[in-house]
């Protein structure tokens, strides 16, 4: 457990360009706003096509409270572009990132109805069916994505939190709860802290990996997250990250860079943290390294962070960096 009072100040994102498999065939959208007046089930992936060059998808979605909301675009075999109006003239946001990379939107929105546009990137178009989902987000500490895997009698657990909050948040934790076939809790719950100790209003933190020994009895698992505690702890600022080019030794795969310390003074300590994605948007793994400190000011120092296993599914990763 750490007990320092630290803070993300510098965010770079980068991705692995794969291919991505066919999902099953679904209706083609309405390739109007006008024509998309079915509203669509919330928190549920839907498929379609971007397909013949110059198709578009609209589609409809309707909000019963005044909440943030995350609006996701995966599985792509295409450069696609992601759209989110409140009305079919009014534009509130769009998500353009480069190749096959996953696209979201995430913003508070007012109750009511909303349309998603799906378009292809200079007639970027393809057969095989992405995803695109839209969740209305509870105010709160939530565990956004996990992922699990089991090892020796172990369950292994990474996830991604989220500060859905207008508060800083610090000491917030990933939970693992086990349950008998009767939804009685065996033994304690399992936590680690998220790694970004001090979480900011609106945004997210990986957490783990973390293990956790399978109990007898066990018949399922819940992952949450605990909301710690609110603090007016005054952030870092001024931090960059650089990022290098991955590698891999024979059981690992290294993601390295630098990190600049662009503030008057002395760090005396700082972590990157880097999250894997897939090609929904969903947490693959995460871990972190701590730079050489002291990190004087306006000096640079290299980091290289080790994530277990090679992993053929990472879509995207995300640099986060901290320091006091």
């Amino acid at each position: 457990m750490r007990s320092r009072p630290l803070l993300v100040v510098a965010i770079v994102a980068l991705l692995a360009l794969l291919p991505v498999a066919p999902v099953g065939a679904t209706t083609d959208a309405p390739n109007t706003c006008s024509g998309a007046t079915a509203a669509k089930p919330l928190n549920t992936w839907i498929a379609d096509a971007v397909e013949p060059s110059g198709d578009v998808d609209w589609f409809r979605f309707t909000t019963a409270s005044n909440r943030y909301a995350l609006v996701t675009l995966g599985k792509l075999a295409a450069n696609y572009t992601l759209e989110l109006y409140s009305s079919c003239g009014t534009k509130l946001a769009t998500s353009a990132r480069s190749g096959v990379q996953y696209e979201e939107i995430y913003r508070y929105l007012p109750a009511g109805a909303y349309r998603v546009r799906v378009s292809g990137v200079s007639g970027a178009h393809s057969a095989t069916n992405y995803q695109v989902r839209f969740r209305s987000l509870a105010e709160g500490v939530l565990m956004l994505s996990y992922r699990t895997w089991t090892d020796s009698g172990n369950l292994y657990v990474v996830g991604e939190i989220l500060n859905n909050t207008a508060q800083t948040r610090k000491w917030v934790k990933a939970l693992v709860t086990f349950y008998d076939a009767s939804s009685q809790q065996l033994g304690s719950t399992y936590f680690t802290y998220s790694h970004i100790d001090l979480m900011k209003p609106r945004t997210r933190s990986p957490a783990g990996p973390r293990y956790a020994p399978i109990p007898v009895g066990y018949h399922h698992y819940r992952v949450t997250a605990a909301p710690g505690t609110v603090t007016d702890n005054i952030p870092v600022g001024n931090l960059k990250v650089t990022p290098g080019t991955p590698y891999d030794t024979s059981w690992n795969r290294h993601y390295p860079g630098t990190l600049t310390n662009n503030n008057g003074f002395a760090l005396t300590d700082a972590e990157v943290v880097v999250t894997l994605y897939n090609s929904s948007g969903g947490v693959v793994n995460a871990d972190f390294d701590y730079p050489t400190t002291p990190i004087a000011a306006g000096a640079t120092v290299d980091f290289d962070i080790m994530v277990w296993d090679h992993y053929a599914g990472v879509n995207r990763y995300v640099f986060q960096a901290e320091g006091e």
